[in-house]
């Protein structure tokens, strides 16, 4: 039978040392080893015991979920500047961590090992496959890189306005929505699943058509593909646009 070490006599279970806080009833003087400094060979022994043990993730999550919040030892308070600055100075040059293992600042010309990027790529793929993060850096990027529509692009969409009124909102941004992983230009914002796609002759080519065609159609959308140059006869491309509207087949407009 084993018992708690704190004193109160409490049973423990083979592994445990105190009953659940009960180690708080020995801080301080208290403390079998108040005023007794650890000799190097019990710390080297101490460390050595714990070298290659891991806790599971759901000892970690415990752990942390214990000391987030309310909880944590430092929550409402702030390290004097004494304390920051010698924390700061644990951790600079060959002392951080990260030295040596990334090409930055003052780790420049060091490089990550061959390993170790299998293992970074490994980890971005698997990010990557997660929706809604993916969603979200996509947003950023496009945030950080201040996307906006083009002339062109403006100049089709009052179009599209004139005719269909309220039927469509552009999506330059991803305000809307994002696809596959792919922003379409333009999304019907009245309940159809109707998408239109607005291509230049100097960014794509006339095969990527059918590839926008066929990989938004597998999340149930359709699309409509308008080239730059059909700008220059608003009768034709008004009356392509109202078919697409109005669910005539992708293969009479072409016609």
């Amino acid at each position: 039978m084993n018992y708690c070490q704190c004193g109160c006599g409490g049973e423990i279970k083979p592994q445990r040392r105190f009953l659940l806080r009960h180690n708080l009833r020995l801080k301080g003087e208290k403390h079998h080893s108040y005023g007794k400094p650890l000799s190097s060979e019990i710390k080297e022994k101490i460390s050595k015991s714990h070298l290659g043990k891991k806790h599971t993730y759901e000892s970690r999550m415990k752990m942390s979920k214990n000391r987030s919040g309310e909880k944590h030892n430092y929550y409402g308070k702030s390290r004097p500047l004494s304390t920051r600055i010698k924390l700061s100075q644990t951790k600079i040059g060959s002392l951080n961590p990260m030295w040596g293992k990334h090409p930055i600042s003052y780790m420049k010309g060091k490089k990550h090992t061959n390993e170790t990027k299998i293992l970074i790529a490994k980890a971005s793929r698997e990010r990557w496959t997660n929706q809604e993060y993916r969603e979200k850096t996509i947003r950023n990027i496009i945030k950080a890189s201040q996307v906006k529509p083009n002339y062109k692009e403006l100049r089709l969409f009052d179009f599209l306005n004139k005719i269909l009124p309220e039927q469509y909102d552009l999506n330059i941004k991803a305000e809307i929505m994002i696809l596959g992983g792919k922003i379409p230009d333009i999304v019907n914002i009245n309940g159809k699943k109707k998408l239109i796609e607005f291509y230049g002759r100097r960014w794509h080519k006339p095969e990527d058509e059918e590839k926008r065609i066929r990989e938004f159609k597998k999340y149930g959308w359709d699309t409509l593909i308008i080239w730059e140059e059909e700008l220059n006869n608003l009768n034709i491309l008004g009356n392509k646009i109202i078919k697409f509207h109005e669910d005539y087949q992708l293969e009479q407009l072409r016609s």
